[in-house]
């Protein structure tokens, strides 16, 4: 199964980091398997532009200077770069000498350390939208059980998420924005 994207904004900037808490505690319960989670959040310092007829709620991109916080919060690059840098050398040392080896072992480090979850240009353009005081997390969901995910649905109404994004299959975004409350 591919991973699934979705985006959720809240209210207040710290909110999407108390969701991402108890998403991983919902992890570990086994409910759902996460393969990437971003957070991006904007205090209250900052203005917002209202109007438009964007995809983000209304809400139009706010002016420059205001910065959005962005935390990503977990790497897969770093386990991933150091095994395929000692493979790559181990491999090059075999086949060709040190010189290949080390060749290989920077190449394999290089191609590991690009971006394999959510792609950071997306982020940002998202994170743009945020309105003041308000956070967002971007989630890419390996995969989930369906038969649990009900504590997990609880929780996004409870904490009034809203859904910005998502890749789901139209029926499957409607019952999640019917089962968090969310008028459409």
């Amino acid at each position: 199964m591919a991973s699934k994207l979705v985006v959720l904004a809240f209210d207040g900037p710290n909110t999407a980091s108390d969701m991402l808490v108890n998403l991983r505690e919902a992890e570990k319960r086994g409910v759902l398997k996460l393969d990437d989670a971003v957070i991006a959040s904007r205090g209250n310092a900052a203005e917002i532009v209202m109007g438009g007829s964007d995809n983000f709620g209304g809400y139009s991109q706010a002016s420059e200077g205001q910065a959005v916080k962005v935390q990503q919060t977990q790497s897969h690059r770093g386990r991933s770069a150091a095994g395929g840098a000692g493979i790559g050398l181990l491999a090059g040392l075999l086949v060709g000498g040190p010189i290949v080896g080390v060749t290989l072992g920077i190449g394999v480090l290089a191609g590991a350390l690009r971006d394999r979850g959510i792609k950071d240009s997306f982020i940002e353009e998202t994170s743009k939208h945020l309105k003041r005081d308000s956070s967002a997390l971007f989630l890419l969901i390996k995969e989930t059980q369906q038969d649990k995910l009900d504590s997990v649905l609880a929780e996004l109404k409870q904490f009034n998420a809203k859904v910005l994004y998502t890749d789901l299959p139209p029926e499957t975004e409607k019952k999640l924005r019917q089962e968090i409350g969310e008028q459409q």
